[in-house]
């Protein structure tokens, strides 16, 4: 199993490189389901809150 990949504090140069103002915005009600990559991802946090739980 792949993961995430996680960059801290991006640049508009690497935002720019990623490609993320094409990105779709991924969203879903509050639900619980299995999580797995069969690839590494890699996503985009905007500024906003996000609450998870690992079970």
């Amino acid at each position: 199993m792949s993961g995430i990949r996680i960059e801290h504090h991006l640049d508009r140069n690497r935002l720019d490189e990623l490609g993320v103002e094409g990105w779709p915005i991924w969203s879903c009600e509050v639900s619980t389901f299995p999580w797995t990559y069969d690839e590494t991802e890699t996503c985009y946090m905007r500024p906003l809150h996000i609450m998870t739980d690992q079970f």
